[in-house]
């Protein structure tokens, strides 16, 4: 009898050794993954790299002097799958001009992946460097969340309930083990992802835009300190054409939008620069990329926009201080 308890856990534990390894070699999961990446003040960070990477920073027109404009983002705002020329740091240094009539300098430190603790992390450490008169910030649905690491990874779980360890934890056993599970096996990351609680409830919601707002409120003030004026630029979905409206989008946007209204901060919204498209048209997929179509007609509105505060009477350069 004991033989065969001893066989049966035999057999058992090569099943979930043979799990185990399949789980490994399986594809990604639906949750954003990175295994390379850096901790920076608690915050964790990571370069795009590529041959187009530079193009798109367009941070060679900054070599023998300040920035006049900073672009922090995303995806959205990196312009992925887009031609560099094509993206925003190029063509708006193309179609904005300083005092002298010569072409401005706008660097695009957007990172696919990035959310906002990240994007104020890289405006703090180029600071000096660039010294840029203007910070246009983009806001999107993923703006609110963090990157967790567990283990040699980082994950970003979006509207997912998480644990006070940041780890989705369906089954409710101790923070401690499910991140050690979680950091150490990939057959518990499937099982987690499978039974994780997939939004967040309304209240919830509301306190990671607050916080969020109290992020943005604080750079805000930092910027001030410099001499620089922020402007807010606001993602929207793809999926489905403009008459179906961004209701969910909006409300919680409108938290932003009405600091940045007793704030006088300027703010562009994607969704009524393209509204006069079809969605078809200035997308490259339903999510929230936009096309060359699409770029440029954002690119053109923030030009109208900022072109004002690089040469207005109250135009003047950020201050070093660290």
């Amino acid at each position: 009898m004991l033989k065969k308890i001893s066989l049966s856990l035999l057999a058992l534990c090569l099943c979930i050794v043979g799990l185990e390894m399949h789980q490994r070699d399986a594809p990604p999961s639906r949750w954003q993954r990175l295994t390379e990446f850096q901790v920076v003040d608690d915050i964790l960070v990571w370069e795009t790299t590529g041959p187009e990477s530079d193009d798109v920073a367009n941070l060679a027109c900054a070599e023998d002097e300040s920035a006049d404009v900073m672009i922090l983002g995303d995806s959205i705002l990196y312009g992925v799958r887009l031609d560099p020329k094509d993206t925003l740091g190029l063509s708006l240094s193309h179609s904005l001009k300083k005092t002298d009539g010569s072409n401005a300098c706008v660097v695009n430190l957007s990172i696919p992946g990035f959310t906002l603790d990240q994007e104020i992390l890289v405006a703090e450490t180029d600071w000096n460097a660039l010294k840029p008169k203007i910070v246009v910030l983009e806001i999107w649905q993923n703006t609110p969340h963090r990157m967790i690491a567990a283990g040699d990874r980082a994950y970003n779980f979006g509207h997912l309930v998480v644990d006070d360890n940041g780890i989705p934890n369906p089954f409710n056993i101790p923070s401690s083990i499910n991140l050690s599970l979680f950091s150490n096996s990939a057959l518990w990351i499937r099982l987690v992802e499978g039974s994780a609680k997939s939004k967040l409830g309304r209240e919830e919601t509301k306190q990671q835009w607050n916080v969020t707002l109290d992020d943005i409120a604080a750079f805000h003030d930092w910027l001030n300190d410099r001499n620089a004026q922020l402007v807010l630029v606001f993602a929207t979905a793809l999926k489905h054409p403009w008459s179906e409206g961004r209701s969910i989008e909006r409300t919680w946007y409108s938290i932003v939008q009405n600091f940045a209204d007793t704030q006088q901060i300027p703010t562009l919204w994607f969704d009524e620069i393209l509204s006069s498209q079809n969605v078809e048209d200035v997308r490259l997929d339903e999510c929230c990329h936009l096309n060359e179509k699409g770029m440029a007609l954002v690119s053109d509105s923030l030009t109208q926009t900022l072109q004002p505060l690089l040469t207005g009477p109250s135009s003047s350069t950020g201050d070093s201080t660290p």
